[in-house]
Formats: C-alpha cells, structure tokens, sequence
C-alpha cells in the first residue's frame, strides 16, 4: 500500500526512465539529471530542470472498515502533485512539458499497479520575465488508499 513518499518517487521514477525527457534536459553540474524529488535545497537553480512537489495531501477515513473491531481501517488519501518544468526558452519548456505528460500518460497502468489513480493535468504558465525563465505546472490529483492511523 503506497504512502505519498512512495507516490512521489514513483513520479521521479517514470520521468527518469523517460529516454527523450532525459536527452532534452541534460545533466546538471553534478552530472546528475536534472529531476528533482522537492526542491534541491543549497542548489542553485538548473536550468533546465523538473522538480516533483506534494502541494496539497488530504486524508479522510470513508467507510472502510470503520466497525472499530479491532480491523485494520483505511482511508482515502488526496494528493496533488505538482510538476514544475523550467527552462530557458519557450520552446524547449512546451517540449519538456509535453514529453512529462506523454511519460505520465504512458505510465498509468504502473501508477494502477502500485494503487495509485491520476487525473488529468492542470496545467498553469507561470513565467518569470525579469529573469527570463519559462515554466509551467503540471498539477496532477493522486487517489490512493493508505491505513489509517489509530
């Protein structure tokens, strides 16, 4: 049973494996690609790079099995994910964003898999013009079921 830790790698893990998505970001200094679980702290800012974030994580207790026997209760868990694209150009962000959600789309029988269930993408243009960087976000709602604490 997937916790959010495990939902969020397993969004890293699809968009490493992702061949085109890694050719079209490159490395970062440290060799490493530029995909980042959360925001690389004490780094500076790579360009291009994609970071995966938790925005917004909601559990509610539904139902399931909630006779207090002794059982073991769960509870539907309501994440969004939120996947930043940054780039230097335009171009080259609408093209990471697209590949991102081709890998994603292409990966939902793993996410099915793991008792994972994702919407659509919301997707917002956030530009920074003074320091010229393109982004968008890619907001995705994960439904999970996790075991509830007692």
């Amino acid at each position: 049973m997937p916790d959010l830790a495990d939902v969020k790698q397993k969004f890293v893990d699809v968009l490493k494996a992702d061949s085109i998505l890694v050719t079209l970001l490159g490395t970062d200094a440290a060799g490493q690609v530029p995909i980042y679980k959360e925001w690389p702290m004490g780094k500076l800012m790579w360009l291009p790079e994609v970071t995966v974030t938790d925005i917004v994580d909601h559990g509610e207790v539904s139902g399931l099995n909630d006779a207090f026997d002794g059982s073991k209760r769960y509870e539907w868990d309501n994440a969004q994910i939120q996947i930043d694209v940054w780039a230097k150009t335009a171009q080259s962000r609408d093209s990471m964003s697209s590949r991102v959600k081709k890998a994603l789309l292409k990966a939902l029988a793993d996410f099915r898999a793991i008792g994972v269930a994702l919407s659509a993408p919301e997707i917002l243009t956030l530009n920074e013009a003074k320091r010229l960087i393109f982004r968008h976000s890619l907001r995705y709602r994960a439904f999970f079921v996790t075991e509830a604490p007692t």
